[in-house]
């Protein structure tokens, strides 16, 4: 049986994809007026922004399904960003057949046309439904942050435990001037898909602290990776972290085993000299300034991690 490194056993997945367009990674369905490029690789598509003419604020399409997708969007004090809704691929539908629902009004706002307006720092979900059918749904969580905050940091539950010491996920939290995505058992697939969900127009740079969960197998990131380098981003890598061969039970070895963990670095390191991406190297930091966990030989204290985020932003700079 394969399996993720969880924290006490618990992993909450991320909500179902979306569907948007825009000039960016989108999601595995695809809904826009105009395509420029596609790239096939795990469905991950490239559309055309959707500018208003009249208003000059930049649009974006969603569908409302009954999965209740999600997305995620940056946006900074007194942005705009009109929310376009449809029910299919092809059929839009009138913003006045919908209802808009800020949860929190002090951080955005968002008119009965679908008009978000960015008021001050901190994070809130829109919520789109229906009037017809409640049911169908959508919704963006809106990180609103200083026009300054263009890095993106990804991580797995070591990531997690930076921050918090509860069973928690993060979703767009900015700290410290970058923009925090960190998910309990994360591997390869939740990685895509964060991506798949982000609006890559938002970031210049990308930090990845991932590959704990996928086994030694670096070669799983290559296309994602390849795929943001081709966009134009700053892809930043973090060597993942070593287990405890005294703590890690022994069912445990042939997963998350160091020379599992090695092996992953080695290949990390030759894709970064192979394509010029900054290499951070935490295997070595946290050998020497954090404690491994002996309940399960995986995870780091203290929790949370001032140091080790310090570290981190001082090192991607």
């Amino acid at each position: 049986m394969k399996k993720v490194l969880f924290r006490y056993s618990v992993f909450a997945l991320l909500a179902a994809g979306f569907f948007f367009s825009g000039d960016k990674l989108s999601g595995r369905e695809f809904v826009a007026s105009a395509m420029e490029e596609t790239v096939s690789e795990a469905g991950i598509e490239q559309t055309q922004v959707n500018v208003s003419q009249s208003t000059g604020i930049v649009a974006k399409s969603y569908t409302l399904t009954a999965e209740h997708k999600r997305f995620f969007k940056k946006l900074s004090p007194g942005d705009e960003f009109r929310v376009r809704v449809r029910l299919g691929k092809n059929m839009g539908i009138n913003p006045t057949q919908c209802q808009f629902i800020s949860g929190n009004k002090k951080i955005a706002t968002v008119s009965k046309k679908g008009v978000i307006t960015a008021k001050k720092n901190g994070s809130v979900v829109i919520t789109v439904k229906y009037k017809k059918n409640p049911n169908l749904s959508c919704s963006l969580l809106v990180t609103v942050a200083d026009r300054s905050v263009r890095t993106l940091f990804l991580a797995d539950s070591r990531g997690v435990d930076i921050f918090t010491a509860r069973n928690v996920n993060i979703y767009g939290t900015a700290h410290n001037g970058i923009v925090v995505f960190a998910v309990n058992g994360a591997n390869i697939i939740q990685a895509e898909d964060i991506m798949d969900r982000i609006d890559l127009d938002d970031y210049d740079k990308i930090i990845s602290w991932m590959g704990v969960n996928d086994y030694g197998h670096f070669e799983r990131y290559t296309g994602l990776y390849t795929r943001l380098i081709r966009k134009n981003k700053k892809l930043v890598l973090c060597t993942i972290g070593a287990s405890s061969n005294v703590y890690l039970p022994p069912e445990d070895y042939n997963y998350f085993g160091n020379h599992l963990v090695d092996s992953f670095n080695t290949n990390l390191r030759k894709f970064a000299k192979k394509h010029h991406c900054k290499v951070v190297d935490l295997h070595k930091y946290c050998l020497k300034h954090v404690s491994i966990d002996n309940v399960d030989g995986l995870h780091y204290s203290p929790k949370p991690n001032k140091k080790l985020w310090k570290y981190i932003v001082n090192q991607t700079k």
